[in-house]
């Protein structure tokens, strides 16, 4: 089969699988209005192959293929993610009241996908924004806690990637944190780099183009590093507490393997963590840093001395970045929950009623990780059969939190 006939061919499996995936019963619209675009997408590609035929120029027919096959690379794993909003682990629930959030932040006409998905570390999926999708947010986390309410708080995390995409936050700072590293390079790490990278005979020299080359790697890693904990205090601003408490239950103590370079390492981002939250007013767990481990750190040269400097250049952005996910916050009018509002739920919580006439999303989450650390002292005494079943008590709070997110989008829908 030759290179026309096959990309034919592929084409048409896949837009024959969109229209099968247009026949499931979503729970939301805008899985089928990503599904309908993308599928319209595709459906382009195949019309346009389907019209040469067997003069066209060789190297016209190769340039379509390969643009249509990056495309089925590309847009693929979104059509898994749609499909997986079906699943009805989701908590459906939760849909409407953080569009709102999503809205509030990256504008009236977003969308929003939430699926149960195969990897345990949550992630959101951006796709390239030629395709018509920057709109839309893609958000997955891991099947076994789709329904959790108390790891709802982490997709303010994901949300986070978004918002630094559209605010276009990478332009912005990697200036900023190219200067940082530079002049620690040009200074304090002078004496190490030299030894690594002699090709580059003086401090001034980092900054042409060949001197770049040598430590774009360590800027690269940084950039990235700023992002991750960016998208961490746009969850904290978020979700207060409650952020901190499901990125513990979660992620803490962390994996004893080698550390990402695209993150800091735990115990610093547990740090940040606790910096961003004091800033913002918040509490913070007494042994939160304690309860994540280090992972290991690479030793050979000259990949330490990168991450080293990767970890400098991050460091010298927290304080900004903390403002900057703060300002965002307040700027979107996207306001904390309220103490007041947060104890009034929790209080509903332990009468086992679900509360009314509520503020918000983080409002609900944050009375429900209060109940939860509290130990349901309330549900033991009233539900003796209950007491001793750890399993039986969180599924009884997940229902009823899960309750009052329904009540809150009945009550916002009427306003």
């Amino acid at each position: 089969m030759d290179v026309l006939a096959s990309s034919i061919a592929r084409l048409r499996a896949t837009v024959q699988l969109t229209k099968e995936l247009s026949s499931i019963d979503f729970p939301h619209s805008h899985s089928r209005d990503a599904l309908r675009q993308i599928s319209e997408i595709f459906e382009a590609d195949l019309k346009q192959l389907e019209l040469l035929g067997a003069t066209t120029d060789p190297l016209v027919v190769h340039a379509l293929a390969s643009a249509q096959a990056r495309k089925l690379f590309e847009l693929y794993p979104l059509l898994g993610i749609v499909l997986r909003s079906t699943d009805v682990r989701n908590a459906f629930e939760i849909h409407g009241p953080f569009l709102r959030i999503v809205r509030q932040l990256l504008g009236p006409n977003s969308k929003l996908v939430i699926s149960s998905e195969w990897e345990y570390s949550p992630f959101t999926f951006l796709p390239p924004t030629a395709y018509g999708l920057a709109d839309t947010v893609f958000i997955g986390g891991p099947a076994s806690e789709a329904s959790n309410v108390l790891v709802i708080p982490l997709a303010g995390h994901e949300l986070g990637h978004n918002v630094w995409a559209k605010q276009r936050r990478r332009d912005q700072l990697g200036p900023k944190i190219f200067g940082e590293m530079l002049t620690h390079l040009q200074t304090t790490r002078w004496s190490d780099f030299s030894s690594l990278f002699p090709q580059v005979a003086k401090p001034q020299d980092l900054s042409d183009l060949l001197g770049q080359q040598t430590w774009a790697l360590a800027w690269n890693w940084a950039i990235r590093q700023c992002e991750e904990l960016f998208c961490d205090f746009i969850g904290i601003a978020i979700f207060r507490e409650s952020f901190l408490h499901a990125a513990s239950y979660l992620l803490a103590p962390g994996l004893p393997s080698m550390r990402s370079v695209l993150y800091p390492s735990s115990k610093r981002r547990a740090e940040y963590h606790v910096l961003a939250a004091t800033n913002y007013g918040i509490g913070v767990p007494v042994d939160y840093v304690d309860r994540f481990d280090d992972e290991s750190h690479p030793t050979e040269q000259p990949l330490k001395i990168l991450l080293e400097v990767a970890d400098y250049g991050a460091s010298r952005l927290v304080s900004t970045l903390i403002a900057e996910a703060d300002a965002t916050i307040r700027n979107a009018g996207v306001t904390g929950p309220p103490s007041a509002e947060v104890a009034a739920i929790q209080h509903c919580f332990a009468q086992c009623v679900p509360a009314q006439k509520l503020a918000s999303l983080p409002s609900i989450i944050n009375a429900a990780w209060g109940l939860h650390l509290s130990g349901m002292k309330e549900w033991r005494t009233m539900y003796p059969d209950l007491a001793d079943c750890e399993p039986r008590l969180l599924s009884l709070l997940n229902d009823l939190v899960l309750k009052s997110i329904e009540v809150f989008e009945i009550e916002q829908r009427l306003r």
